[in-house]
């Protein structure tokens, strides 16, 4: 497949693979669009696929039939987490009416529980994680009282919730009920090696390594999952406030290399912003 480096955008907050349709889902939260990126002929090329007032936080479902987003509506203005449909654009369902817009978001398979991370407007102990039920869009909080909670992501094979405090540049792990996907006790949480400002970050098919965007130094930084890493490894140096970063998968896109989006753009003047494919990202000499 070809390298994937589209520019045009503004925000790029977050991105989500559907390997059934071939697509890569983008939000731009400052430009309200949730894009998607499809192969061409040998060509990449984007179309928009939803439009909201903003949009953040991406999960798929594991089957790879509905797409989840955070999303200010058109119509209200309010924050909701929506069900977008894959296949038909601008068509999407309100799964449930949010207290805050949330940003990072995630999904546990067993449970079909979802987890929407807020930044608490950046003031003391106002951030939030949400859980949010996608059988009968009942929302709860799961965890409170948290600094600027950002980036989010489950690892389903161990029934672990992660996120990020963005500000602080720390990671946050807490168990999940592997029925429920109710949030228990706190598992670990650690300051990520050579980070300023930790914003969405992945992990890989493992868990056992995060691959982790941050915001004011311009690199993704990769670190053992556990917090063991006392030195950071640089997979991507030079990005432009970089928000995002997930695995490519299915056969439009590389599978062994992250993808990575650009934010920070509060104008739609700005276009600069990227969405792009990072080197080979597996088999990393990473040292402890």
């Amino acid at each position: 497949v070809p390298q994937l480096d589209m520019s045009g955008f503004t925000w790029a907050e977050n991105l989500a693979f559907d390997p059934r349709t071939e697509s890569l889902f983008v939000a731009d939260a400052t430009q309200g669009v949730l894009y998607r990126i499809y192969l061409d002929g040998g060509t990449y090329r984007n179309e928009t696929w939803a439009t909201f007032l903003n949009v953040g936080g991406l999960v798929m479902n594991e089957d790879s039939t509905v797409l989840y987003a955070n999303a200010l509506l058109l119509d209200d203005g309010e924050p909701y987490i929506v069900a977008v449909n894959t296949t038909q654009p601008n068509t999407f369902e309100t799964l449930a009416s949010m207290p805050r817009l949330g940003n990072g978001l995630a999904l546990h398979y067993a449970s079909g529980m979802l987890y929407s991370t807020n930044e608490g407007y950046f003031l003391p102990l106002n951030g939030q994680v949400y859980q949010i039920s996608t059988k009968d869009g009942n929302v709860g909080l799961a965890i409170g009282q948290q600094e600027s909670s950002d980036g989010c992501r489950v690892d389903n094979e161990n029934n672990l919730l992660y996120y990020s405090d963005v500000l602080a540049a720390k990671i946050f792990v807490y168990d999940l009920n592997p029925s429920t996907g109710a949030v228990m006790a706190k598992n670990v949480s650690y300051s990520a090696p050579g980070m300023q400002m930790l914003d969405d970050f992945t992990l890989d098919s493992s868990g056992t390594l995060i691959y982790a965007a941050d915001f004011h130094n311009g690199t993704v930084v990769v670190f053992n999952a556990d917090g063991s890493s006392t030195e950071p490894y640089y997979l991507m140096e030079g990005l432009k406030t970089p928000t995002s970063v997930r695995f490519g998968a299915g056969s439009s896109f590389n599978s062994s290399c992250v993808y990575v989006t650009e934010g920070g753009g509060l104008s739609k003047s700005v276009t600069d912003r990227r969405v792009l494919q990072g080197p080979y990202s597996l088999d990393l000499p990473l040292g402890q």
